[in-house]
């Protein structure tokens, strides 16, 4: 009855115990390689995969894959591994020690412990520029670009992919923001070994002058000189959104100047310029002309910037001509103490009696 007992014992340890050991060998030993590798993995040049047989340490090695897509093993030599997935290895290696007599029963598990095959690039303005592993035989250009974080935030809306498709060089320029929203489906490629992508720094535009913040800035597509006025911070208490210069290159790097309308499209590398407020005086002043506009300048203060009246004038005989943002004129009778806008025209009329 007790060596019944211990038989079946015996049989319940080889039939559960071990091949559960089994399981959880094979499960430490894959999560030491990179956890990176999908199911459909296919081994190429360059990877490094970690071999282990059940109660065979002798027979247990990390072994790269060489160029030709070959590993050496023990006992049974050259086994060509390229483009096979872990499984697929797994079983050749066994089925080779199994009829070759070197192991009657091989419990074989093998881990990918470094991918440097099936590898792109993705550099540029990302957040995390690098080497990827291409998980899978269908992993695509949106999967890749997430893996690298994104675009960051000095990026280009467009990606450049380049590599090589049946031998012949390939480049492909892609519409990120299109590609996410569904518009260019069709863009969002799959990916080959040692292919790269590129992601330049987004196009700009300068302001400078009397804007709140001058400098380089990030242009967004179809921007307006309003909207980049607006990005700009706006003019600054001198400044005057009426007295803006373009300054833009044409293809020969040739430079033009002119004066742009507020719905004009701004162009990359484009620099604006924003002049002074000022307001003008004529009539019978000392100073006729153009002069700056402080901030808060009341009538009274422009009209003793432009030096005021001369002996035919008065400054009871003024008149103010302002354009409206519809670029309407209107003319007045200004109050000393009413307050001058940018590009006012005042009138200092001639004394009578």
């Amino acid at each position: 009855m007790q060596l019944a007992f211990e038989r079946i014992f015996r049989m319940l340890v080889r039939g559960l115990v071990w091949p559960a050991l089994l399981g959880w060998a094979a499960a430490v030993w894959a999560q030491a390689g990179p956890a990176a590798a999908g199911a459909d993995y296919r081994l190429a040049a360059g990877d490094t995969i970690g071999v282990l047989v059940f109660q065979n340490p002798e027979l247990s090695l990390d072994v790269q894959v060489s160029e030709s897509g070959a590993i050496s093993y023990p006992l049974i030599g050259s086994v060509l591994v390229g483009g096979q997935t872990l499984v697929q290895v797994q079983g050749r290696i066994a089925d080779a020690l199994r009829s070759g007599g070197y192991v009657r029963e091989p419990q074989v598990s093998v881990a990918l412990r470094q991918a440097r095959g099936h590898q792109v690039s993705v550099l540029g303005q990302v957040s995390r520029p690098g080497r990827f592993v291409l998980e899978t035989s269908s992993t695509k250009v949106s999967d890749v670009l997430a893996a690298a974080g994104g675009i960051s935030a000095g990026g280009d809306d467009l990606l450049v992919l380049t590599g090589t498709r049946g031998g012949q060089p390939f480049r492909k320029v892609i519409d990120v923001p299109a590609l996410f929203a569904g518009q260019s489906a069709g863009d969002d490629v799959v990916l080959a070994a040692g292919d790269t992508l590129y992601v330049g720094k987004a196009p700009q535009f300068y302001i400078y002058g009397e804007a709140q913040k001058p400098g380089p800035h990030r242009l967004e597509r179809g921007m307006t000189v309003r909207q980049a006025l607006a990005t700009g911070g706006g003019p600054t208490a001198r400044g005057s959104q009426n007295r803006l210069r373009l300054h833009r290159k044409d293809g020969q790097g040739r430079l033009s100047e002119s004066t742009p309308a507020m719905s004009d499209v701004v162009r990359a590398d484009d620099v604006i310029h924003v002049d002074e407020s000022l307001f003008y005086i004529y009539g019978e002043a000392q100073k006729p002309g153009p002069h700056r506009l402080e901030s808060g300048m009341t009538v009274r203060q422009a009209l003793a910037a432009g030096g005021g009246p001369t002996a035919r004038g008065s400054q009871n005989r003024l008149r103010l001509h302002r354009k409206d943002e519809q670029g309407r004129l209107s003319e007045s009778a200004p109050d000393m103490n009413d307050v001058v806008r940018p590009d006012d025209v005042i009138h200092v009329g001639e004394s009578l009696f």
